[in-house]
């Protein structure tokens, strides 16, 4: 992308354009055939959701296109709190350069879908079509679908080697192949993601809500410094090694089966665990394949128990601290059972009331029980 920008600041040459012109509700509507991701980039880059990469002075400055009336002084204490620093914008005249250049674009009429594709294949010059934009060439419902959740979370890219639009596209497919089919299976492979998004197989609003909940979880993480280490960095020699697509379908299968309220640096942590527990296992030699998933897996469930533990031990313990002083006091078991004893600390004296583990704490009159 920052290379994109590079070009049009500095009027260099960009190839043109490819539109084929459709009548749509009686009008003339145009549709990209060629140029979908320098659109998107730019249209990202003038509303300031992405910067551009200056290195030509030797160190690396984020430049934003132009700062607006309505980012005003919210938008930039928000940037300094999330990034740490005020965004550096476009000087006047690179802005003007920016907007006066002129894209050369190709129009086509009366063309069919099957035309637009064949268009597509020949404008790239010999160049092989990867199969994740063939994937993202399809104009089925589910196809629609996925791309809803590509605008929406455009910001993955930083996670997949910043690979372009339909990497987004088909890293999102698979995503929602591994939280359909859950731990047991691993269908993600070509095959599998071409005939469920020429299917047309609904996507039910469940099935899309968990999507939407982990892509949001990768985005929102990807954006901080700390947890954004985690995937760019190796989870033992601390080198950089940015994460494989196994890991990355590995963790969002994770993600789908976590609670809710998990916090951001937690789930940074689970996914450090998660990769070392696997760079262990294969020294980083990992594919996209049953085996590596269905080891992660296990990482998974062992993973998922004890964090379950630890919310029911803090929920237990929340439990125990609503009691009154005169009630630790005569805090007592139903039974005479001897019992693992669990040290609870107290806020308003020096003093350690014990629970049996996993009870539940119970008032009655004036003292309280905890039952098993």
């Amino acid at each position: 992308m920052s290379g994109l920008i590079d070009s049009i600041l500095n009027n260099y040459y960009i190839p043109p354009l490819v539109f084929a012109i459709r009548e749509l509700t009686f009008k003339n509507t145009r549709v990209c055939i060629d140029g979908k991701q320098r659109l998107t980039s730019i249209y990202r880059f003038m509303n300031n959701e992405i910067p551009y990469i200056d290195k030509s002075s030797g160190e690396t400055i984020e430049y934003y296109f132009c700062q607006n009336t309505e980012e005003s002084a919210n938008t930039q204490a928000m940037h300094r709190t999330n990034f740490g620093g005020v965004r550096k914008y476009l000087s006047i005249e690179a802005a003007e350069r920016f907007n006066n250049y002129e894209f050369v674009c190709v129009e086509y009429a009366d063309v069919s879908e099957d035309d637009e594709f064949e268009i597509f294949n020949r404008v790239q010059l010999g160049v092989s079509i990867t199969a994740a934009e063939k994937l993202r060439a399809n104009n089925s419902e589910s196809a629609k679908k996925v791309n809803e959740l590509v605008n929406e979370f455009s910001q993955l890219e930083v996670l997949l080697h910043n690979k372009g639009t339909a990497a987004v596209f088909q890293a999102i497919t698979q995503i929602l192949l591994v939280i359909k089919y859950g731990k047991d299976e691993f269908r993600v492979h070509t095959p599998s993601q071409n005939h469920f998004i020429a299917s047309n197989e609904p996507i039910s609003q469940e099935w899309f809500g968990k999507a939407r909940f982990v892509l949001e979880r990768l985005t929102t993480m990807s954006r901080d410094t700390e947890c954004m280490n985690v995937f760019t960095r190796h989870p033992i020699k601390s080198t950089k090694h940015l994460w494989k697509r196994i890991e990355l379908l590995s963790f969002s299968s994770y993600l789908a089966l976590t609670n809710r309220r998990r916090s951001l640096h937690d789930l940074a942590e689970d996914c450090k665990e998660m990769r070392k527990f696997m760079n262990e296992r294969y020294s980083g030699k990992m594919y996209v394949g049953i085996e590596y998933y269905k080891k992660a897996m296990e990482w998974a469930e062992e993973k998922l128990k004890m964090v379950e533990f630890e919310a029911s031990e803090e929920e237990f313990e929340a439990e125990l601290n609503e009691l009154s002083d005169e009630e630790v006091d005569e805090l007592k078991y139903d039974s005479d059972e001897q019992l693992p004893l669990i040290p609870v600390k107290r806020s308003r004296r020096n003093m350690v009331a014990t629970a049996k583990r996993g009870a539940k704490v119970e008032r009655s009159g004036r003292g309280a029980r905890v039952r098993r």
